[in-house]
C-alpha cells in the first residue's frame, strides 16, 4: 500500500517542483553576475576551448590538476562557478583565462549556458575547431597519461562524450552519453540546433531536469546535427575489456573489480560465482540498467590509465561499504596518499542516500540533491 502511494505521490511531487521552478525562472530569469577576462582569446595561440562548470568558489587542487592538463595542450579556460567573484590575486590568470560569477542558478548544464552564450556573443563563429566541456563532479588522478584529451580533440567527431548510459536511473529512459566531460565540433557549436538548445535552456537547480532536459537533450541535439557521436568508454569497448580480463585472469578476478551493484545483481541470479561466459554475457545484457561509469570505475582503474572517478560513486550505492576498503587500495597505487584520504574521507562524510534522512531522500527523488 505504501509503496503504491509513493508511486503516485513522487512522479506528482517531481512535476510540481520541475513546473514551479520553471515559472520562478520565466518570471524572474537570472544572468551571470560578472564575467572577468584575465587573458585576451587567440585563435592563432589556442589549439580549443575549455569551459569547466564548477560548484567550488575557485579551482581547488583537484580542478588544477585537470586545468593544468588542459592548457598543456593549448586550452583558452573558461571557469565558471555559482560563487561571487573573486578578489584580486583570489584567482591566478596562469589557471583559467575567463572567471564567470553564474550568480547562483542552475546547475552545470546552466553553468555551460553561460558560457556558451558569453563566447557565442563575444566571438561569434570564430572558435577553435574543438570545444570541451567539463564539471567538477569527478576527482582526476593525474596518471601521467593525457591521451583522452586528444580524443576529446578528434575532429572525425562532432561529438565525444565518455561514456554511453540507458535505463540506469530509471525504467525506459533513453540513451545518452554523460556530460561532465565532452566535446563538440566548431561545426556543431556554431550550428542553429546548439544555439537554439542554450538560448531555450532555463538554469533551474534541479538534478532530474539538469539530466533530462540537459544530458539527454545535448545527445539528442548532437545526433540530430551529426552520425559522428561516440563515447570513448562505448559499452562495446567495455565489454571487449572485460572479455579479454576475463580470459587472462578469470571470472573471479574480474568480477571482484565491478561495483557491487551489478555484481550482487549476477552472484543473486546465479546463486554462485558465474563461469567466464556466463559473467561476460551477463553484464552484456545488464548494463543498460547501470552507469558504467560507476560500474566500471575500479575495473578501468585496474586495466587501463583511466584518471577519472564520480564524486557519486558512494552516495548512489554503486559502491557498498566492504567494497570502499578494496577501492581505497586500488586508488593507492595510482594516486597520492593525500588525494586517496582527501577522495575517502569525502565519500564518507556525504554518505548514501539510502542512509539519508528522509527528508534528503525525497528532496533527492524530485530533483533537488
Amino acid at each position: 500500500m505504501i509503496g503504491s502511494i509513493k508511486k503516485l505521490i513522487v512522479p506528482l511531487l517531481r512535476l510540481v517542483t520541475i513546473r514551479y521552478q520553471l515559472l520562478k525562472w520565466r518570471l524572474f530569469p537570472k544572468k551571470a553576475r560578472s564575467i572577468t577576462e584575465l587573458n585576451a582569446f587567440d585563435l592563432a595561440k589556442h589549439r580549443f576551448i575549455l569551459i569547466y562548470a564548477s560548484f567550488q568558489q575557485y579551482p581547488n587542487a583537484n580542478a588544477k590538476a585537470l586545468l593544468s592538463v588542459f592548457r598543456k595542450k593549448g586550452a583558452y579556460i573558461v571557469f565558471v562557478t555559482n560563487h561571487p567573484n573573486p578578489k584580486k590575486g583570489e584567482v591566478s590568470d596562469e589557471v583559467v583565462d575567463v572567471f564567470i560569477d553564474n550568480n547562483s542558478h542552475g546547475r552545470d548544464i546552466g553553468q555551460f549556458r553561460t558560457a556558451t552564450l558569453y563566447i557565442q556573443g563575444k566571438y561569434g563563429e570564430d572558435v577553435t575547431p574543438k570545444i570541451i566541456y567539463a564539471n567538477d563532479s569527478i576527482f582526476f588522478l593525474d596518471r601521467g597519461d593525457s591521451s583522452f584529451v586528444d580524443q576529446l580533440l578528434d575532429e572525425r567527431s562532432d561529438f565525444v562524450g565518455t561514456f554511453e548510459n540507458s535505463g540506469h536511473s530509471a525504467q525506459g529512459e533513453p540513451w545518452f552519453i554523460s556530460s561532465w566531460l565532452f566535446s563538440v565540433s566548431k561545426g556543431l557549436f556554431n550550428s542553429q540546433e546548439f544555439r537554439r538548445y542554450f538560448l531555450d535552456y532555463r538554469s533551474i537547480d534541479n538534478k532530474l531536469y539538469a539530466v533530462r532536459a540537459g544530458e539527454q537533450g545535448l545527445s539528442r541535439i548532437a545526433l540530430k546535427y551529426s552520425e559522428r557521436v561516440k563515447a570513448i568508454y562505448s559499452n562495446e569497448y567495455l565489454l571487449k575489456l572485460l572479455a579479454t580480463c576475463v580470459a587472462d585472469s578469470g571470472a573471479q578476478y574480474a568480477s571482484g573489480l565491478l561495483s557491487e551493484n551489478i555484481r550482487g545483481d549476477f552472484e543473486a541470479r546465479f546463486r554462485a560465482l558465474p563461469t567466464d561466459d556466463e559473467l561476460v554475457r551477463f553484464v552484456s545484457r545488464n548494463l543498460y540498467q547501470h552507469s558504467p561509469a560507476h560500474v566500471f570505475a575500479i575495473f578501468l582503474l585496474c586495466e587501463t590509465n583511466y584518471q577519472f572517478v564520480k564524486k557519486d560513486m558512494f552516495w548512489s550505492g554503486a559502491v557498498q561499504y566492504d567494497q570502499l576498503m578494496k577501492f581505497t587500495e586500488v586508488l593507492s597505487d595510482v594516486a597520492s596518499r593525500d588525494q586517496v584520504a582527501e577522495m575517502l574521507s569525502f565519500f564518507l562524510r556525504k554518505g548514501r542516500l539510502a542512509d539519508a534522512s528522509l527528508t534528503i531522500r525525497t528532496g533527492a527523488a524530485i530533483g533537488l540533491q
